[in-house]
């Protein structure tokens, strides 16, 4: 789910504004299956956002290009399709395209791990697709768009140059909001929220000790989320953005507050 707390550092605080998200990952491998039953569930539950999560793919970490999967990425036709059946039960979209690895090398790479064997290929890959997707965004009317998730070694300082051409050309193409949506470990070193709307992160905090038996006292687990409240808030007042939550989730099923 995504929560948009209120924007802070303003002479006049914005009204408080609390967007009810939830993330709903375009996985299915048929092209014409319709997503349209899942968000009425979403409508029905009172989300006012939906984020559409299509999925694109590198072979493994040190790859350079990233393209459709001939079976996991959905097509175009989908997601505009999707949209549109989003916007038909009244809720607001996020265009959310994530990076996935289709053949990893080691089970410990992931999209924030990537390196690049050329950086430079790789940066004129990831435009393409991030203009392209910018320009469908932009066509139907998509509220807000994530210009990357969790891409914890690539959107540090030694990248911004990159990410200030990338979402500059991205601002030619689509009106809208921009985020990005930076790792729970790692959101402290994103080197690119000032070029966006919304301070964006992905929200698996641990609430508590792994060596702490189950189960967790729900006044501890609240004692938890308010700590991480005050130091998110603190955070993004530095940052002058809204805090957008693009994901939040823990599994039913014992440890997942400590190992989410």
């Amino acid at each position: 789910g995504g929560l948009l707390l209120p924007q802070l550092g303003h002479a006049a605080p914005a009204p408080r504004k609390l967007e009810r998200g939830v993330a709903l990952g375009l996985f299915h491998e048929d092209p014409l299956w319709s997503y349209r039953g899942l968000l009425k569930e979403l409508a029905d539950l009172s989300a006012s956002h939906v984020s559409l999560v299509p999925a694109y793919y590198q072979e493994h970490a040190g790859s350079t290009e990233i393209g459709s999967h001939p079976r996991f990425s959905v097509p175009d036709e989908t997601i505009r399709r999707t949209i549109g059946e989003a916007h038909a039960l009244g809720l607001q979209v996020l265009l959310f395209p994530i990076v996935r690895l289709a053949q990893p090398r080691r089970d410990s790479e992931w999209r924030g791990t990537l390196q690049p064997a050329d950086r430079k290929a790789w940066w004129q890959s990831y435009e393409r697709l991030t203009l392209h997707l910018a320009k469908l965004a932009q066509q139907h009317k998509v509220a807000q768009f994530s210009v990357g998730s969790e891409l914890s070694t690539l959107d540090g300082e030694r990248d911004r140059p990159d990410w200030e051409r990338l979402v500059g050309k991205v601002r030619g193409l689509y009106q809208g909001r921009l985020t990005y949506s930076g790792n729970w470990d790692h959101y402290d070193k994103v080197a690119l929220y000032d070029l966006c709307d919304t301070a964006g992160m992905c929200a698996y905090f641990p609430l508590a000790s792994r060596l702490q038996p189950p189960p967790v006292p729900v006044e501890d687990l609240a004692a938890a989320w308010h700590k991480k409240k005050v130091e998110l808030l603190a955070f993004v007042k530095k940052q002058n953005r809204p805090l957008l939550l693009t994901e939040v989730g823990y599994l039913s099923q014992r440890g997942a507050v400590a190992w989410p």
